[in-house]
């Protein structure tokens, strides 16, 4: 491993790559002055710096190198250390690939295993390519807590090694939890291409054929489903049974274009979209919603809805448009008659749909189904924040929604997104940072040897991230009620445009005893049925995103959103499909 000395000019202009080919200043490297790097790197938010610095830790390597990443987590993760620096030093401290260095990471992971840092620290060994990383996952199928064992079980799905398959054959021999026992079983059929249907089975077969090369061959898609990234990534890709519960007329999407047919009121086409992820769902507009009779809504398990335009507007067939754009609609002009029309979901509509949700339905909002329904059904929860406007427009005017204030996208109308802390074992973030491209990986240094892993080699040191492009007149999420809201995605640009507001994706639960343990779902014991933490909560969810689907720049940022909704639907179908 190569220790990279540092330049006296490093904190300067020069990149990251000028200042490893012009090594100036030939010191001793120590953990100390590494150290010493990546705090300054941080105090003058340089980025490169930072990664210099964690890169000589990183060969250093050992305990010593390690504890000193970790010690710097520790005390900045205290005091709210902005989102970008943060995964930075757990990207850090993940990317060590030594056996001591990874050992003391696995110790730390289970000495604080109740904290967001920790369960953020396995998160980010999901790309670490070094053999020595099953030492972690070994800790955690050991000593970890539940969530913690799902999330390593995922991850062993993406590493060919025995090693691999033998935790996860340790799983089925001990763990209690059917689920553990199921996403373990999704887990070596992604490795082996088999589908053994039992632990028993899969036990014996792996005993037997763990020296054989068991593994899927390259271009064998025996277990894969035809739904691209989504769920091809590991453990999910045995899941599709639960999908397939989702029967018709149980899946609703509620689109726009009730009020008149002179233009397409929909801003995407959630349909579209779920069916080529296999899930079966009906349209009806929001009238037609508003007519669902209460006692029908016992037979819907989810209700979608798509951004659609919803202000008032002329359908005056005289009227041209023309002036400014002002939410993503023109002044008509030519004519003086004006018919006005808008396509507002009804009251009676927003009142079934709380009840709907209170009552343990799900239901998925993106866009501005935040202040046309999200606002109004669950006020004390969140509410609308700032509109963003393109970075090509002047912002300002009022908004019909209320002269709420408005602020300037960055140019190219994108921000970078990445985990908010703790999130990142929340079931719907399954798959959102992990790419599924498996790649053969030379080990250098200490680890040594190869090894096959799912994912990006070559990401050490950079945040996990996705750039999300926001849509014109999207409103940004002032969260009220901080207890409940779950923010999943967040943006430090999009804090610093939108005054506090950072969230890109958001969950909360409601209904009655939102806040309690639900009993049919519970943790614990012997005999109940263990489930994730987040998922054994009662109550209906609401998952909310900024920007909507179509609208993102590449094809790896618009799976990240398609993951989210996914993973939601999975989990709908886990609880309330029946059996």
């Amino acid at each position: 491993m190569t220790i990279r000395k540092r330049s006296l000019l490093a904190i300067g202009a020069f990149s990251l790559a000028a200042i490893i080919a012009v090594p100036v200043f030939a010191g001793k490297v120590t953990v100390a002055s590494a150290q010493k790097d990546v705090l300054n790197g941080m105090k003058t938010n340089n980025e490169q710096l930072v990664a210099e610095g964690l890169h000589n830790l990183r060969a250093l390597g050992g305990k010593k190198g390690m504890g000193a990443v970790l010690k710097l987590l520790g005390k900045y993760s205290k005091k709210g250390l902005s989102g970008k620096f943060y995964w930075q030093l757990i990207s850090g401290a993940t990317a060590f690939k030594d056996k001591e260095g990874l050992t003391a990471l696995g110790d730390y992971i289970i000495s604080k295993k109740k904290t967001s840092l920790a369960k953020d620290l396995l998160f980010g060994l999901q790309n670490n390519v070094s053999p020595n990383v099953l030492l972690v996952h070994r800790k955690v199928i050991e000593k970890g807590d539940f969530d913690q064992k799902l999330l390593t079980v995922d991850q062993l799905a993406t590493i060919k090694r025995a090693e691999s398959g033998d935790l996860l054959a340790e799983v089925l021999e001990k763990e209690p939890s059917e689920q553990l026992k199921q996403r373990a079983m999704n887990a070596l059929g992604a490795l082996t291409g088999k589908a053994l249907g039992d632990p028993q089975n899969w036990i014996g077969w792996w005993k037997s054929n763990r020296d054989k090369e068991p593994f899927k061959k390259e271009g064998d898609d025996a277990l894969d489903s035809g739904m691209g990234s989504v769920t091809r990534d590991g453990a999910r890709g045995g899941e599709i049974g639960s999908i397939e519960r989702l029967k018709k007329g149980r899946v609703i999407v509620i689109q726009g274009g009730a009020c008149c047919k002179k233009f397409d009121h929909n801003y995407d086409a959630i349909d579209v979209v779920l069916r080529n992820l296999g899930i079966k769902c009906e349209t009806m507009n929001k009238r037609e919603w508003a007519k669902v009779k209460p006692s029908e809504l016992k037979n819907i398990m989810a209700v979608l809805l798509n951004c659609t335009q919803n202000n008032d507007h002329c359908i005056c067939p005289t009227c041209k448009p023309t002036g400014a754009t002002n939410m993503r609609m023109q002044t008509c002009g030519g004519c003086t008659k004006h018919t006005i029309v808008n396509d507002k979901m009804p009251a009676d509509g927003i009142k079934l749909l709380k009840m709907f949700v209170e009552s343990g339905g799900y239901f998925f909002s993106e866009d501005w189904g935040l202040y046309e329904i999200i606002e109004k059904a669950w006020p004390d929860i969140v509410k609308v924040g700032t509109f963003l406007r393109d970075h090509d427009k002047a912002p300002k005017g009022k908004p019909p929604a209320g002269g709420r204030s408005m602020a300037a996208l960055p140019k190219g109308n994108e921000v970078k997104v990445t985990p908010a802390p703790g999130a990142s074992t929340h079931p719907y973030m399954r798959g959102v940072f992990l790419k599924p491209k498996e790649e053969k990986v030379a080990e250098g240094g200490a680890s040594g040897g190869t090894v096959a892993r799912g994912g990006q080699v070559g990401t050490e040191f950079r945040s996990p991230s996705h750039k999300w492009t926001i849509d014109d007149d999207s409103p940004s999420t002032k969260i009220i009620d901080r207890r409940r809201v779950r923010v999943l995605l967040e943006s430090d640009e999009l804090n610093k445009i939108s005054k506090g507001d950072s969230a890109v994706a958001f969950v909360f639960q409601v209904g009655r005893n939102a806040k309690k343990k639900d009993k049919r779902v519970a943790t614990g014991g012997k005999k109940a049925r263990q489930v994730g933490t987040e998922e054994s909560k009662p109550g209906g969810r609401v998952l909310h995103v900024l920007s909507h689907f179509g609208k993102q720049s590449s094809a790896e940022d618009e799976a990240a959103l398609q993951n989210l909704l996914y993973n939601f639907m999975l989990e709908c179908a886990r609880r309330r499909a029946p059996r």
